[in-house]
């Protein structure tokens, strides 16, 4: 039993050893099917507190040569299968974390030579009698493992996308870590199953084809893992009546999605915690990396594209896309046309630019998602501006107006926006703060009554649009009239 070949079943056993655990072993029966086929290559994207690292477990342990885990499964579902013991712990399993790799790493060069080396490691001491062709070369040495042993892999990958979120702007790290995963896992004999997890859609980088094998298991398209990818609404029925908890409700709170055959859907992590804590609160986006997977979460690339593809068909005179997160894929949308399409960021920025052409630095009020991955401070950075985003104690603030308040209650706190606007001015010195997220645009129309100045990006960009549909109405070139705006 190594650390990353054939790992043992501890992480699975505390997982049904906890106070509240939903059986989702049934997903093996997918998994099972698709051993040792065309359709091995599968990568489940959800958000974070989804069971993504939960499942990664479960199929360790279900697979891992280096355990026995009849009697951790016997009880669940996936034990009633006509194949459970057939494919039970039967394979070469490689279990890799990218994100433990990446914290340990300077670089993706560094990452994957982690990797390599460890893995190697681990196959050198389980089949010591091994001839190996390269001891230093991973792919070769699994080969040369199954030759000589014909115990087949199968190869789970949990945060395959860490690399992305850390360096994503730096194109070539991109690329040298997707052509690793391609030479590791693309049409090797060796490998019965590739399973990956993570936040991000692979599609999101198609223009890279490295990865084209998989396929991918969404929020936006769960396809046959629909019902595991959160809790069911009889599976929360069933919590609700153990935990003497309000289905109406929880469900009223934690109903979120929906899908084909499983119309009702909740997020495991604000199901468990409400049981738990026996109190209905937000918990979901109390986590860290809730905002930052806004992005992800709340919008599709593909279905962007579609949107951009159809809607160039009508010949507009411009596009605009009144949306903060939208522009992450902002680049990648504008290339699909030749119609003017404008950058309501970089708009927003040179009117700040235009407008207080004296003050050095902004204030940036946003989610954590728009501040994680710099969609306003890239921008302003362009320009030569320094960004303040303030002490600790704004983002909660901010947090709670938006999602708390405006989200969830459909109310405006007008204290708590003008508290937020007075702390950035009278604290951090921003004499200028820029509304970085749809809803503070929102709070602003609500409550205007404050001396502080404001850049509201919604309200310009509208402004802007009426202002080119005027001039194009009255004879001028769309492309002439947009050009003041299509700042590079």
């Amino acid at each position: 039993m190594g650390n990353y070949l054939n790992p043992g079943n501890e992480k699975f056993r505390r997982m049904i050893q906890s106070e509240i655990y939903v059986d989702k072993t049934g997903m093996i029966k997918y998994t099972n099917s698709v051993l040792d086929t065309a359709q091995n290559y599968v990568c489940v994207s959800r958000p974070r507190r989804f069971g993504k690292s939960m499942a990664a477990n479960m199929l360790t342990a279900y697979y891992s040569r280096g355990c026995d885990s009849k009697k951790l499964f016997h009880s669940f579902e996936i034990a009633k299968d006509k194949d459970f013991e057939k494919y039970l712990n039967q394979y070469n399993t490689i279990f890799l974390n990218m994100q433990e790799f990446l914290s340990r790493s300077y670089n993706v060069e560094k990452l994957i030579e982690r990797v390599k080396k460890l893995v190697i490691r681990d196959l050198k001491m389980e089949y010591p009698e091994v001839d190996y062709f390269d001891d230093t070369d991973l792919i070769e040495s699994m080969q040369d493992v199954y030759a000589q042993t014909q115990c087949p892999f199968v190869v789970i990958i949990d945060e395959w996308d860490c690399i992305f979120r850390e360096y994503k702007k730096d194109k070539e790290a991109q690329e040298k870590y997707l052509d690793f995963l391609r030479d590791l896992l693309k049409d090797k004999a060796c490998i019965y199953l590739s399973y990956m997890t993570g936040i991000l859609p692979i599609k999101k980088y198609g223009t890279h084809s490295a990865l084209n094998m998989f396929d991918e298991f969404s929020m936006i398209n769960p396809g046959p893992l629909a019902c595991y990818v959160g809790f069911t609404e009889k599976e929360v029925e069933k919590l609700c009546k153990q935990y003497g908890m309000d289905m109406e409700e929880v469900k009223n709170w934690y109903d979120g999605y929906s899908f084909d055959g499983v119309p009702s859907v909740y997020s495991p992590r604000s199901v468990v915690n409400s049981m738990r804590f026996q109190k209905i609160s937000n918990y979901w986006n109390q986590t860290e990396t809730f905002e930052a997977l806004q992005v992800y979460i709340d919008m599709n690339f593909e279905h962007l594209k579609d949107d951009v593809l159809s809607q160039a068909k009508l010949n507009p005179d411009f596009f605009v896309m009144p949306c903060n997160t939208a522009h992450y894929f902002y680049d990648d949308l504008a290339a699909l046309t030749d119609v003017p399409f404008l950058h309501m960021m970089r708009i927003a920025v040179h009117k700040f630019v235009d407008d207080f052409p004296k003050e050095e630095k902004i204030g940036l009020i946003a989610t954590e998602g728009s501040i994680y991955d710099h969609l306003y401070v890239d921008e302003l950075e362009r320009v030569g501006k320094k960004v303040e985003l303030g002490g600790p104690e704004i983002q909660p603030m901010v947090n709670e107006l938006i999602y708390s308040d405006i989200k969830e209650k459909g109310i405006v706190d007008h204290d708590l926006y003008h508290k937020i606007l007075k702390t950035m001015h009278d604290k951090y010195g921003c004499n200028v703060i820029l509304l970085g997220c749809t809803e503070l645009s929102l709070a602003q129309e609500k409550a205007p009554d404050h001396p502080y100045n404001v850049i509201d990006p919604q309200s310009i960009i509208a402004d802007v649009s009426i202002e080119l549909a005027l001039k194009i109405r009255n004879g001028m070139d769309p492309k002439e009239a947009t050009a003041k705006y299509m700042y590079k």
